[in-house]
């Protein structure tokens, strides 16, 4: 399977250090499946060439290709949409809990 791993994006660094984090320790744990993180996998999202708009495509056009979505951090405006994407598109939701492990997402 392959997982879309959600992370709250900022403009600072701080949040793609932290999802690199989350990231690995996800992959570590589970090396039968894909993990995978738009804020660590696209550079492009630090720049300000392109707009939020096309930006945002990018991470849907990901989903699409995933088998579930994990919500990674606390959920921001972007994630979201994310998660109404998934819901529309049949994905599983999950949430990392601070113990690590995956649960269903229903709120």
């Amino acid at each position: 399977m392959t997982y879309y791993v959600a992370y709250a994006y900022s403009e600072s660094n701080q949040n793609a250090k932290a999802a690199k984090q989350v990231l690995l320790k996800l992959q570590k744990k589970d090396m039968m499946n894909c993990y995978v993180c738009p804020v660590v996998s696209f550079p492009i999202l630090e720049s300000e060439e392109v707009d939020k708009n096309s930006k945002f495509e990018l991470c849907l056009d990901l989903m699409t290709l995933c088998d579930a979505f994990i919500i990674g951090s606390h959920i921001n405006e972007g994630m979201k949409k994310e998660i109404e994407f998934a819901r529309l598109i049949k994905m599983e939701v999950l949430r990392l809990g601070k113990d690590g492990k995956l649960r269903p997402f229903s709120e």
